[in-house]
């Protein structure tokens, strides 16, 4: 059973009488430290339903549906409609970076990431192509040799984030290759999401990747960041037709 936070059930209200609702992010916050560690929620179970979480909270359910949607975009809980939502990750790395990043209010949440990770990775992808040797160009190689259009979206997704790993090694900057790291698994879900919308997203993020190795192994770095702009920009219009908005 879900402990309420508040005694007045009317700031679990959506009529905006009461205590006014809490930021999004602290809602989000409460949410978390609820479906993790309470112990009252167990992995692959539904959770209570946004009514009662709202008034354990002390909230309205407006609050408590844009927490759930935050946390359905990051891949840690389902929402079935007509059903319920279910807990279904039990994956905890990413938390301590959304809740840093402030990364848990929605849509806006992920057109910050990515537009972080495209200044992180442009810059990855100049220092790459100024400084990728033999012994890199060869890693670079390999790892966009392993991805095929025709894997499953979460292991052409997971190969992807494999190849910009091997970039961020390639530009010989620890600080950079951290953030990029960080990036890449709040960004790991959402991809996976972009590609399960199409197949022809995959080959065309394929390509896209190509050219971006090509340029690195050339040592162009002005084309390397063109590429990579060009391919960030292109992922982030798949993610946005996948989430239909």
């Amino acid at each position: 059973m879900v402990t309420p936070e508040h005694d007045d059930p009317d700031q679990a209200d959506d009529g905006g009488h009461g205590t006014p609702t809490p930021p999004a992010l602290e809602v989000a916050r409460s949410l978390v430290n609820y479906l993790f560690h309470s112990g009252e929620v167990t992995l692959g179970s539904r959770i209570p339903p946004e009514r009662q979480l709202a008034e354990a909270f002390g909230v309205g359910r407006s609050a408590i549906r844009e927490a759930l949607k935050s946390l359905s975009l990051l891949g840690l809980v389902k929402i079935r409609r007509g059903d319920g939502t279910y807990l279904v990750s039990d994956s905890l790395e990413l938390l301590p970076q959304v809740m840093e990043w402030g990364l848990l209010l929605g849509p806006q949440g992920i057109q910050d990431a990515l537009e972080a990770r495209q200044s992180v990775a442009a810059t990855i992808a100049q220092l790459a192509a100024e400084r990728c040797d033999g012994r890199a160009r060869s890693r670079l190689v390999l790892a966009l040799q392993a991805i095929d259009p025709s894997q499953e979206p979460e292991t052409f997704a997971a190969n992807e984030l494999s190849l910009h790993r091997e970039l961020a090694t390639s530009a010989n900057n620890a600080v950079l290759a951290n953030m990029e790291l960080g990036l890449q698994s709040l960004l790991n879900v959402w991809l996976n999401r972009s590609y399960e919308a199409s197949e022809q997203g995959r080959h065309q993020s394929q390509a896209e990747l190509t050219t971006i190795v090509e340029a690195v192994g050339a040592n162009n770095p002005a084309l390397a960041v063109e590429a990579m702009t060009a391919h960030l920009a292109a992922s982030a219009a798949r993610l946005a037709a996948a989430q239909g908005r």
